[in-house]
């Protein structure tokens, strides 16, 4: 079979992404399997399987060359399966993953402190029959190895694990390249290796057979004298007794004891053969990975292609007329209903997750310019405190200074709601954006194009409605109410009370009062707690925002009423590039059309 050509991930999604505009909504299952393409580019699999004891964990260390993965002296076996991939580590870097609700995964334990714990997790000696509920063991680690995506997995015997671990390892593995490395012992029969491969292909679909390590317990075995013998011997029984399908495996026979991390000089001896096991893995791995990446996003593509020609049909009938009025209407009925059902309830819940994160900034400008003001009330207080009398032209400056004082809070409040209430618009129109996506997805509504670059699902006519109800609410809220108090304590009366004598207050007294109840109105005003009146009002209008849209985006898909929409011809256009160009996609990852 040709190796399928290369491609740039990113491209390709990129352009998916642009065509999957058109058929986003009448499609859903696009999205899974989008992201089933990205996880066949992003890993393959290298795993190594074998018996109780045949020298797996022993394997794998020597692969990386350094001490990673668990080996017992006592209970040979591990409760789950060790996947080690590329990280920014020099030194081994551990994670476990327990088991979740259902057999996801649940809490991750990361950093886990060194080799020895990690051990107590994975070691069946230790964890005798998974009590911890361990799913995987992860290592985290530079080399070269591990990069381009190639993850090493050490798979526990079928018959040591848990239906649940077993199901979730299947589950991880499966989208990817999948390569097989069988480890057996020296003396062991084929027999044992086919039960081995056996039960590893019936966990993990797609998986190939690329090497068989015969690992030899005696050092005799490997001299380079012996060993052409026994690996032509082995090879032989390997053709006639493993259930192959058609692959041919490689076939090394090593003492993989003396090439683990500390092992003895024997290594020598073994250094060209090892060599060329490791090339051979990393590369079959590597070309495994971009078969299945190929067949992923072949797989994408055609089910893609097949919602573009769905959708190009309805054009054409919608076009050409041969939809009766009565269709025309039951197709806008489900339309409708596809998009307005639950929308009011969208719109009040991303209200609901977004109302923290939006009003802590606003909090903190509240706070901060209640603050202010206070320490401009407080210092003109106790100028006047200390003064026996208030002469008019200096109650005149007090006046101006704290309207300075008030209006700056006013304009640094309103700048913080406006910011936040543009926020806001960002967060419901995804969601606006989404319901006229699931009506146009039945029964089109615009001229819109299908583009290689990533577009909006919402039309030029079909988005119209722009929250222009935002503006408004906030304005009112300040009009309305929120400065009420506040401004009816501006202090432009204080200039007219006669001057009167020390004895009854005059202006020093009637200024002081007016400080102080000042200082109460900014307390209560501009209170930044959750139970204040100010984020009471905020989340008000918030919420009728957010009814408002729902109201907007319902009245906008009303009036649509099914009727045909101008553009059809340049969207039907458009699906047709897009399926030429997906055409020409599938040729280069070598399918045929």
């Amino acid at each position: 079979m040709p190796e399928p050509e290369v491609v740039d991930l990113e491209e390709l999604l990129g352009l998916v992404s642009g065509w999957m505009v058109e058929v986003r909504g009448s499609a859903p299952g696009l999205v899974a399997a989008v992201a089933a393409a990205r996880t066949a580019f992003e890993r393959s699999h290298l795993l190594i399987a074998g018996g109780e004891a045949a020298g797996k964990s022993t394997l794998v260390n020597a692969l990386l060359g350094v001490d990673v993965s668990p080996v017992s002296r006592y209970l040979p076996g591990t409760v789950a399966p060790l996947h080690v991939r590329y990280g920014r580590h020099r030194a081994p870097w551990y994670r476990v993953v327990l088991a979740g609700p259902d057999g996801a995964d649940g809490e991750v334990i990361d950093g886990v402190a060194g080799r020895e714990e990690f051990d107590r997790y994975l070691l069946q000696e230790h964890n005798e029959d998974n009590r911890l509920g361990v799913l995987r063991g992860e290592v985290l680690i530079d080399h070269p190895l591990l990069r381009d995506g190639v993850h090493l997995v050490d798979l526990p015997g079928a018959l040591g694990v848990s239906p649940v671990v077993a199901e979730a390892t299947r589950r991880y593995l499966t989208g990817s390249g999948c390569t097989l490395v069988l480890v057996i012992p020296g003396r062991a029969g084929m027999s044992t290796a086919a039960q081995v491969l056996q039960e590893a292909r019936a966990g993990h679909t797609g998986m190939r057979l690329a090497t068989v390590v015969v690992n030899e317990t005696n050092p005799a075995w490997v001299q380079p004298d012996k060993v052409a013998v026994e690996v032509e011997r082995r090879g032989q029984a390997m053709r006639q007794l493993l259930p192959l399908d058609g692959e041919d495996p490689a076939v090394f026979v090593l003492h993989l004891l003396s090439l683990a991390p500390g092992g003895d000089t024997r290594a020598a001896d073994q250094r060209v053969a090892w060599q060329a096991l490791v090339g051979h893995v990393s590369e079959h791995a590597r070309r495994n990975g971009r078969v299945a990446a190929a067949g992923a996003a072949a797989a994408l593509l055609r089910e893609l292609d097949a919602a573009l020609g769905e959708r190009a049909a309805l054009f054409a009938d919608l076009r050409a007329g041969r939809l009766a009025v009565e269709q025309r209407e039951a197709l806008h009925r489900r339309a409708f209903g596809a998009a307005t059902d639950g929308l009011s309830s969208a719109l009040r819940a991303a209200e609901e997750s977004s109302r923290a994160a939006a009003w802590k900034p606003v909090a903190a400008v509240v706070q901060a310019q209640a603050q202010r003001v206070r320490g401009v009330v407080d210092d003109r207080e106790s100028l006047v405190s200390r003064r026996d009398t208030l002469p008019k032209q200096r109650a005149r400056e007090i006046d101006q200074e704290i309207n300075a004082a008030l209006t700056a809070a006013k304009d640094a409040v309103e700048e913080a709601v406006a910011a936040s209430f543009a926020a806001y618009a960002a967060v419901l129109s995804p969601v606006q954006q989404g319901a006229v996506a699931h009506y146009d997805a039945v029964f089109p509504v615009s001229g819109a194009g299908v583009s290689a670059v990533p577009v909006s699902p919402v039309s030029a006519d079909a988005g119209k409605y722009r929250f222009e109800n935002l503006g408004d609410g906030w304005v009112q809220l300040f009009d309305q109410g929120l400065w009420g108090p506040l401004l009816a304590l501006l202090p432009t009366t204080w200039i007219s009370v006669p001057l009167v004598h020390v004895a009854t207050g005059g202006n020093r007294g009637e200024t002081l009062r007016l400080l102080r109840t000042l200082r109460g109105a900014v307390n209560s005003g501009l209170d930044a707690q959750e139970t204040g009146d100010l984020y009471a009002r905020w989340v008000a209008v918030r919420q009728q925002t957010a009814q408002e849209t729902a109201d907007g985006v319902t009245a906008l898909l009303r009036d649509a009423a099914g009727q045909l929409p101008d553009g059809l011809r340049g969207r039907a256009e458009s699906i047709g590039q897009a399926r030429s160009e997906i055409s020409g996609w599938l040729a280069r990852l070598g399918e045929a059309g």
